[in-house]
């Protein structure tokens, strides 16, 4: 006959039962911390891509100011492209892009683009919705024929400072001096 008290029992201990919970709150906590982490790099890597472009678009701006200086038949490559600080995008008008704003007033809260919410085109006047980002470009003059220009655009995202900066050199390739 057998010993029904030496009978072995088959399940979890209470042990076993509260490591296999552990395991499985730790791998749900890490999942939901790494859902939140990726949707904050989202925002910040939208924000950088953003503010690419707007680096880009100041120079070109630039750019477009140095060959509309060639096509002019009055002036020098670089009329209007002296050295120091400058706040340039395009100026919007009830009939859409009007023109191009070539500022040389800048500071911190005169640098802050706005979004036109209808185009989408980033601009300085108050027109549209604000956005974090200032930029600001700054042109030095190297020789007779090189201009330096460095574009700068800041933003702050929950208590964190950002910069993104890029720097072209114009020629005076079509070798124009009046």
């Amino acid at each position: 006959m057998r010993n029904l008290s030496k009978k072995k029992i088959k399940g979890f201990t209470m042990a076993e039962a509260l490591i296999a919970i552990s395991i499985i709150l730790i791998g749900v906590i890490s999942s939901f911390l790494m859902v939140f982490k990726s949707l904050y790099d989202v925002s910040i890597i939208q924000d950088r891509l953003t503010a690419t472009f707007l680096v880009q678009e100041g120079i070109e701006l630039i750019r477009q100011k140095r060959d509309s200086n060639y096509l002019a038949s009055n002036g020098s490559w670089d009329t209007g492209l002296s050295q120091g600080n400058y706040r340039i995008g395009l100026k919007l008008g009830n009939q859409g892009i009007e023109g191009i704003i070539f500022d040389t007033n800048t500071n911190s809260d005169n640098a802050i683009l706005y979004q036109d919410p209808e185009t989408g085109i980033f601009n300085y006047s108050s027109r549209g919705n604000k956005t974090p980002f200032t930029r600001i470009i700054t042109i030095t003059k190297v020789s007779d024929n090189e201009l330096k220009v460095e574009c700068k655009v800041s933003w702050n995202v929950k208590k964190l400072a950002f910069t993104i900066k890029a720097e072209d050199h114009l020629f005076n390739w079509l070798n124009i001096n009046k």
